[in-house]
């Protein structure tokens, strides 16, 4: 569901007043969006992280409990994600510390195994091997 964009009015509420929650995913939104949309409509936000090659979500901010403003949250279930720090190659290195910067890899059943035309690859390894195969993000 797309919002419009007067949603602060009073009367744009009543489309949405049934809603519990409302999903974000593409890009995170501001901070102060972020706030201004919950202080107003009284709908909890969840951030999400997700790509087309996993059937869209990975991951997704608590319903209930802690969440974080601009976090991915949690790995949905059967999912597995870790962050890893790879080589100019893109070859794995080792998993990234915590609070270290590194490239989201993904592996579950959701993740398809590669594209039918090799033309969507470009020059980025598909595949990244951590253990068993991951795919990888970018």
């Amino acid at each position: 569901m797309a919002f419009s964009r007067n949603w602060e009015r009073a009367e744009d509420n009543k489309p949405i007043s049934s809603l519990r929650f409302v999903v974000c995913g593409a890009a995170p939104l501001s901070v102060e969006l972020f706030n201004r949309f919950e202080k107003h409509s009284g709908i909890k936000i969840l951030e999400g992280y997700g790509l087309t090659e996993s059937a869209v979500a990975c991951a997704v901010n608590p319903k209930d409990g802690e969440r974080k403003i601009g976090s991915i949250g949690l790995r949905m279930p059967y999912q597995q994600m870790k962050i890893a720090i790879l080589d100019d190659d893109g070859n794995y290195v080792r998993n990234a510390e915590t609070g270290k910067i590194g490239v989201v890899c993904i592996k579950g059943p959701c993740v398809f195994k590669g594209y039918v035309e090799e033309v969507h690859l470009g020059s980025e390894p598909l595949i990244v091997h951590l253990a068993r195969e991951h795919k990888k993000t970018g």
